[in-house]
């Protein structure tokens, strides 16, 4: 069995499934997902007035 780890499946362009003992509300996020890419923490957000905050966030 493959474990494909989360940056395999960026790029390769495929959707996360997460199947067992899955408690997200969202278990089977397609790609490409807003939620792929992490927030830029709000102390860099405020500190740089030109930075803009990653979509969904």
């Amino acid at each position: 069995m493959k474990i494909n780890t989360f940056f395999d499946l960026m790029r390769n362009h495929k959707n996360i499934v997460r199947n067992n003992g899955c408690i997200s509300t969202n278990c089977s996020p397609t790609y490409p997902n807003n939620k792929f890419v992490a927030p830029i923490p709000q102390a860099s957000v405020n500190i740089n007035s030109a930075m803009q905050q990653n979509p969904g966030y």
